[in-house]
């Protein structure tokens, strides 16, 4: 099945999560996708309760199967970056593209693709290549240069796409092409909106079980994301930046 490049998806989820969207209207609420540190709404290693944290760097890969069934699949390449709780860092680049400054509510928050010309496409690439970002600095941010590894491609297997599953023994979550980065598994209830649970920090052996203890209130269609990313951190000013490089896929199913 081809995919659809359709920017304006990821660019608009954006621009829902920086506007700041209650619990309730949200059904991907959840630690990691409403952090600060995270204005692209997308699932993502948290690092903002380190004491010397800085801001954080994300580049993204995004697959999502079709939100109907029988349509095509949508994916994308996106980065956000925010800094000190949304201060203005200057001019922000990852290999050689520019990501656009929002401001709301008094914040800084970069972003690619730009809300304010979202066909312009971001152009990066993945499986080992490094993501390379480059930080102007301004306002008490230091400028900031570091790089880190892109991970490489994988499928999701199990749960297969719009199946019916069963939380009774837990739900098991398979994928493709294990290696030396991080893991990460969310599960959103889209049917009882904001209800989500994360686990951060799995080995990437391809295979994790959503423990049953943490699926009572789940039911109905819900959709389950697998995240393999990788992340290094530069230090300056005292403060810790963190450089991310994540792909995110994810699936649809029926929870019962």
């Amino acid at each position: 099945m081809k995919h659809v490049k359709l920017l304006f998806v990821v660019t608009a989820l954006f621009v829902l999560a920086i506007t700041g969207c209650k619990k309730e209207d949200s059904p991907t609420e959840s630690t990691s996708t409403t952090d600060i540190s995270n204005p692209s709404g997308q699932p993502m290693p948290s690092f903002s309760a380190q004491a010397d944290y800085g801001g954080a760097m994300v580049s993204m890969y995004y697959l999502m199967s079709a939100p109907i069934a029988g349509f095509p699949e949508i994916e994308t390449n996106a980065a956000s970056a925010i800094f000190n709780g949304g201060v203005d860092a200057g001019a922000v680049t990852v290999n050689n593209n520019s990501l656009g400054k929002i401001t709301s509510g008094g914040k800084s928050y970069y972003m690619a693709p730009d809300v304010n010309n979202p066909q312009n496409q971001l152009s990066l690439s993945w499986n080992g290549v490094f993501h390379n970002w480059n930080v102007a600095g301004a306002n008490g941010i230091p400028a900031v240069t570091g790089s880190v590894k892109s991970p490489n491609n994988y499928n999701v297997t199990l749960p297969v796409a719009n199946a019916s599953v069963s939380k009774a023994s837990g739900i098991q979550v398979k994928w493709t092409n294990s290696s030396s980065a991080k893991a990460l598994i969310q599960i959103v209830n889209v049917t009882n909106k904001g209800q989500a649970k994360v686990y951060q920090e799995v080995a990437d052996n391809g295979s994790y079980t959503i423990p049953a203890a943490d699926l009572a209130s789940f039911s109905g269609d819900c959709m389950i994301f697998v995240v393999k990313y990788n992340y290094s951190f530069t230090t300056a000013g005292g403060k810790k930046y963190y450089f991310v490089s994540e792909m995110v896929k994810s699936v649809n199913v029926k929870v019962n």
